[in-house]
């Protein structure tokens, strides 16, 4: 089951959030506090940040973080998965395609395109985004800090 998050779940984002930034996938973790402000915007405002739970059999197991943004060179709306996880017990069992079903049946009908990056070393990733679709694009990715 996909559903978005509710108020009360602070504590439960938090601990899903912070188990996937602490995965051996990432070149490196993020600070607590930049979770609690995704969550405090998320509460605030979520037509351009949302939440999704993902369960099975009514537990919590996973999660992910959709941003979207406005896209001329797109022709419209892009929706960007931000974060997708499924703790690791529960992987295998088809629950992150599950999710990207949602996505393709709810939210892919409304927007321009959908966007993931993903960390280089997730090849596991990398093939479940390839086997339903995605494509690999040639950009380079900038920052300024």
């Amino acid at each position: 089951m996909i559903r978005k998050v509710r108020p009360d779940e602070k504590k439960l984002y938090v601990s899903l959030a912070m188990e996937f930034y602490d995965s051996p996938k990432f070149t490196c973790s993020i600070p607590e506090h930049y979770v609690n402000n995704a969550w405090d915007e998320i509460m605030r405002e979520d037509s351009y940040l949302s939440a999704y739970i993902i369960e099975e059999t009514k537990k919590p197991v996973g999660f992910a973080l959709l941003s979207t943004t406005f896209s001329q060179r797109a022709g419209g709306k892009v929706v960007w998965i931000e974060e997708l996880y499924v703790k690791e017990e529960y992987r295998g069992r088809g629950l992150a395609s599950e999710f990207l079903g949602f996505i393709k049946d709810k939210i892919e009908p409304q927007t321009a395109q959908i966007r993931v990056e993903l960390e280089p070393n997730n090849e596991y990733a990398k093939e479940m985004y390839t086997s339903i679709g995605y494509e690999e694009k040639p950009v380079i990715r900038m920052k300024k800090e």
